[in-house]
């Protein structure tokens, strides 16, 4: 329980007109809203619970729960917090509710500090899921790893959700990974019916017959997160990364789909199978693999993402796409097709709102070009991994408006020309701080770089040769005793294409 009981919880009984119940109903009236008052302006503290020693896991949640001491672990109150020190390995069904659990029902809020360590059902044990969240249960998970959850069998036939985490309720994912998780229906990690918001997670290595990793009916924000090598394996596999249902409504950011597939028979959706509400924004989805839609089978909106080598398999080349629905798409990047089995677009309608690249022809409106991506899914910066844009990319500097401050990895889109894609170059010199060159000379080529300013004092260019590079996004300041000698050359470079800004020429 949330909170205590008082009369201000309790309906108050309709008295009898003429009863003395009902000549005193205003002073009762007012002893019960002065009751309430007293109890908003005293809320109920929240309980910290440590698990270890004689309290358990499931023993806090069940003290969280019902605001009771269970087992060695004290009363939980209000919105309680359970904190982790070590692993918890589970090896018992914890109670049946839509099937086997390791951990008592979340029917209250509860948030689980993991402080980096893990929950995970013992592969030697029986097989369930981790966790179940009620329809009036919030479950926050914090800092910690769930793996190895597994509900239902194939043989005989017995089909649950969810195979780490069921939520009817509210179920917040901080800074957490689910990993290695299976079931034989949906959402290999996640089946969620009510709300959920991911930040800052991964959802890795989990199956599932639809729905690899998540599985969705309600309203779902994934931020800042990534979703790898997840698979659906059904028979007609739908959403290797996730399945998002007609009642489902899902916004995706600064996050990265990638290596995800759905099964090799009539699997569609490698990375997102949606028939309810799709938005993805400042998100990479690479490296998905689907028989049909090897990236997105939906209806939605895409801005200023990137979508890279997803695939389809040769023998359905004539029907192969990487994405196949209808999508409204703004700023950006489609480099998938591989001159034989997989188009950007064969089988989806395009509403083309400007600054797309595609490298085919299959996309209506929008230019067939070559990009110009790296590759390479990289690190490179920000809290998940992207594909770089390659200097001389058409894609830099390719609109006016920016749907978001920031791309994906945080990096500012503030030089008044976006980039297309989820990556915006920015200043791409290795040193960011201000540079300053005194009594110097150069007889070679030399260069320097970086994101701010550069001031050149006492600095001597000679011939026959000499070369000195400037590059910087901010400003270069040349003293009086700069000199450039007979042949000898001075270069300033401030290429919005790698470093944006404006530069403010020499004098000299």
């Amino acid at each position: 329980m949330n909170s205590t009981e008082s009369s201000c919880d309790r309906r108050e009984a309709i008295p009898r007109a003429g009863s003395t119940l009902a000549a005193n109903r205003p002073t009762r009236v007012l002893r019960i809203a002065l009751c309430c008052a007293l109890v908003l302006r005293h809320p109920i503290a929240p309980a910290v619970i440590e698990v270890g020693g004689a309290c358990n896991l499931p023993d806090a949640i069940s003290a969280a729960n019902d605001d009771t001491n269970v087992g060695g672990c004290s009363a939980g109150s209000g919105a309680d917090t359970i904190l982790l020190s070590a692993t918890v390995e589970l090896d018992t069904v914890a109670v049946l509710d839509e099937g086997e659990n390791g951990l008592p029902t979340v029917t209250s809020e509860i948030t689980i500090d993991g402080g980096g360590s893990s929950i995970t059902r013992d592969q030697a044990g029986p097989l369930f899921r981790i966790v179940k969240v009620d329809e009036l249960g919030d479950l926050t998970l914090q800092n910690v790893t769930l793996s190895h959850g597994s509900i239902g069998s194939d043989d005989p036939p017995v089909n649950y959700d969810g195979g780490a985490v069921l939520s009817r309720g509210r179920l917040t994912l901080a800074d957490s990974h689910i990993t290695e998780s299976r079931t034989t229906r949906l959402g290999g990690a996640i089946a969620s019916f009510g709300e959920a918001v991911l930040e800052n997670s991964t959802v890795t290595f989990n199956d599932a017959s639809d729905g690899g990793g998540i599985y969705n009916m309600g309203l779902m924000e994934i931020t800042e997160s990534t979703l790898r090598a997840n698979h659906a394996f059904g028979y007609s596999g739908w959403g290797g990364g996730i399945f998002n249902g007609e009642d489902g409504d899902l916004t995706i950011s600064k996050s990265t789909l990638d290596s995800n597939s759905a099964n090799l028979d009539y699997g569609s959706g490698g990375a997102i199978q949606s028939s309810g509400a799709l938005v993805v924004f400042n998100s990479t989805i690479s490296n998905n693999f689907a028989p049909y839609a090897g990236a997105i089978s939906a209806v939605a909106t895409i801005a200023n993402s990137t979508f890279y080598g997803n695939d389809t398999i040769p023998e359905t080349a004539y029907y192969s796409s990487a994405l196949k629905g209808t999508f409204t798409l703004y700023g950006t990047i489609l480099q998938n097709y591989d001159d034989f089995d997989t188009h950007n677009c064969q089988f989806a309608t395009i509403i083309d709102l400007g600054n797309n690249f595609a490298d085919d022809a299959s996309c209506g409106s929008i230019p067939n070009v070559d990009p110009g991506l790296d590759t390479t899914l990289a690190d490179n910066g920000g809290p998940t991994r992207t594909h770089a844009l390659l200097q001389g990319s058409v894609a830099i500097d390719s609109g006016q408006a920016c749907p978001a401050a920031t791309d994906q990895r945080g990096v500012p889109r503030d030089d008044g020309a976006c980039d297309s894609g989820a990556f915006e170059v920015g200043c791409k010199a290795p040193d960011g701080d201000e540079v300053t060159l005194e009594g110097g000379w150069t007889v070679v080529e030399e260069k320097v770089e970086t994101c701010l300013s550069i001031t050149v004092r006492d600095w001597a260019v000679f011939s026959p040769g000499g070369h000195l590079i400037l590059r910087t996004a901010g400003v270069v300041a040349l003293d009086d005793d700069f000199e450039v000698g007979v042949d000898g050359r001075l270069t300033v470079e401030n290429d919005d294409g790698l470093l944006g800004g404006e530069v403010e020429p020499p004098d000299s």
